[in-house]
């Protein structure tokens, strides 16, 4: 298997993860993170910073979670912070998910050049 093929298939399932469980340990995306450091080299300038934003958005939605877990338990936090929370899960997950849909290709093999 290719190193770019490689590349293309972490950045679909870290995407996948995100987009289908609403977020990702912060391990998940260290080890993305790790895996795709080299993607300026087997995609072009651009690349990198573009994996970049996906681990930022991805860390800010799953963040966002566990920020929302802990305002509903013990107690219920109030409405303006749930609001808040909700706001951010909302954004995070639109840009995620506008990464894997497109009506030729989905964003991210455009993004990457492919």
């Amino acid at each position: 298997m290719t190193k770019r093929f490689q590349m293309v298939r972490n950045v679909r399932g870290v995407l996948g993860t995100l987009v289908c469980w609403g977020g990702a340990t912060d391990e998940q995306l260290e080890q993305f993170w790790e895996e795709t450091s080299t993607a300026d080299v087997i995609f072009g300038p651009g690349a990198t910073a573009y994996l970049h934003e996906i681990v930022f958005h991805g860390k800010r939605l799953s963040d966002a979670g566990v920020s929302m877990r802990k305002a509903l338990q013990p107690r219920v936090a109030p409405q303006p912070v749930r609001a808040e929370i909700a706001e951010i899960k909302r954004v995070e997950m639109h840009w995620l998910t506008e990464q894997i849909m497109g009506k030729e290709k989905p964003l991210y093999m455009r993004r990457l050049g492919l």
